[in-house]
């Protein structure tokens, strides 16, 4: 996997969580053989341990019960997301598919989407709605 693919252009926020699993990933292939910030593509299973600790890392901040940044996503898709609670043993799941936790991952999104889009909806009707938008109008932003 070639992780300078990672790196974001200026301008663009990056997550915290993935840029810090990704360095700490390319410090442990450049000291291991001295490379550059590529992982040998024969490497699957580190690939996927990278993104087995970023999605356990999302975890702990978004999705777990009290988390600091916990997201409003439905009880039952919460319970999906604590496949990804228990590193050590994510790590040693051998059936985990990467192609799962993507899938899951785009449900959350679309989750949160949905739920987001109801609110700004009926904030839309609202005179605070209204007041918010002259402050933009009114700026040329």
């Amino acid at each position: 996997i070639d992780l300078s693919a990672a790196i974001v252009p200026d301008g663009i926020p990056t997550s915290g969580i993935i840029q810090q699993i990704i360095a700490g990933y390319m410090k442990q292939s450049t000291d291991a053989v001295r490379a550059t910030a590529t992982l040998d593509d024969d490497d699957d299973d580190n690939e996927f341990n990278i993104c087995k600790e970023i999605a356990h890392n999302l975890h702990q901040k978004y999705f777990a019960d009290g988390s600091e940044f916990e997201v409003n996503i439905e009880h039952d898709l919460r319970g999906e997301c604590a496949a990804w609670k228990d590193l050590r043993e994510m790590l040693n799941h051998q059936n985990m598919r990467m192609h799962d936790m993507f899938e899951l991952t785009q449900k959350v999104l679309s989750e949160m989407v949905y739920l987001l889009s109801l609110s700004f909806f009926r904030f839309a009707e609202t005179e605070e709605f209204n007041k918010v938008k002259q402050v933009f109008t009114d700026s040329n932003v």
